[in-house]
């Protein structure tokens, strides 16, 4: 089953919802309890404990949870009530190749959404993600669909840095207030450059780590093999040379389009603002604290001021 996520608005209108990044305070929350939505945000599904049950998982990236890898898609399989809103555009660009078969495989329902292509034009150069325009072209970018629903000016024709724009996106489509965000801190910089490429997996799960190690193998290999067949050698040594610079200066992933981040934070929280939605940045150390529109409380302070969310007061997280 898939259909366009705009069939998703007001499905939770003013129920409370929490969005989950995979940072080190990812657990500082009382899950089990929470009466509200959670949507939890691409590989972090790997890193939550059993009583989770997440309602939706958002995802766009080629490394995990890919359609076409079976493993992948039992871990899905294994969330009985669960929704997945997958970026066909941003798994589907280049290495991977969109293929219904793999999509019969999932038992659950999920919905498909595009994170780029704004005011529906291609990209420069035109990837594999192009087809999805002449597929759907009726469809706009997840921020474009939200704009249209909010009668909201489209002001960010950009791409960011992280699921959790989309994640933020998904809520205020879906209705949810307040909305609580837990585990998305978006370093600038790793935790040390010594494990550069295991800095930022976030809070501990061996078994996590080894499923995204080999997701990260599995992708290096099918990049370098997509580059050399396309006689695409510069994208390549590009990627190379960027993997040199986080190394040497510590910085993470997440520095490159910090600030167009910012822009599309900043943007969603006015969107809240005007539907009277209330938005809490409950970790310490996310870069989203720095966005005027967003209020930081720390989980204790949340569930006894919104205890009526919570179906016990436990204050030991």
């Amino acid at each position: 089953m898939s259909k366009d996520i705009k069939n998703l608005y007001n499905k939770h209108i003013n129920k409370p919802c929490v969005i989950v990044g995979s940072s080190k305070s990812l657990n500082n929350f009382d899950y089990q309890n929470f009466k509200g939505i959670k949507i939890i945000c691409g590989a972090t599904i790997l890193r939550i404990k059993k009583e989770f049950n997440p309602n939706y998982l958002i995802s766009s990236n080629t490394i995990f949870p890919i359609p076409n890898i079976s493993k992948h898609i039992k871990i899905i399989n294994s969330f009985n009530k669960l929704t997945w809103i997958i970026s066909d555009t941003g798994t589907f660009c280049d290495i991977w190749d969109f293929q219904k078969k793999n999509f019969k495989k999932i038992k659950n329902k999920y919905f498909f959404f595009d994170e780029r292509h704004f005011f529906k034009k291609k990209c420069v150069p035109s990837k594999k993600c192009c087809s999805f325009i002449k597929k759907y072209p009726n469809r706009t970018t997840i921020n474009e669909t939200l704009s249209n629903l909010a009668k909201v000016k489209f002001e960010v024709p950009i791409q960011g840095i992280s699921i959790a724009e989309h994640a933020l996106s998904l809520a205020l489509i879906l209705g949810c207030n307040p909305i609580f965000i837990q585990g998305v801190d978006l370093p600038k910089k790793h935790y040390s450059a010594k494990k550069i490429n295991k800095t930022y997996y976030g809070a501990k799960s061996k078994r996590a780590d080894e499923i995204i190690d080999k997701s990260i193998k599995l992708a290096k290999k099918k990049y370098k093999n997509f580059y050399f067949k396309n006689y695409q050698i510069k994208p390549y040594i590009n990627q190379i040379i960027k993997n040199i610079y986080f190394f040497l200066t510590s910085k993470s992933e997440y520095d490159t389009d910090y600030n167009n981040s910012k822009k599309i934070f900043n943007w969603l929280g006015k969107i809240a603002a005007k539907k009277k939605k209330k938005i809490y940045i409950l970790s310490e150390n996310s870069m989203l604290r720095d966005i005027p529109l967003f209020k930081h409380m720390n989980f204790v302070n949340i569930k006894k001021r919104y205890s009526k969310f919570f179906k016990k007061l436990d204050l030991s997280y």
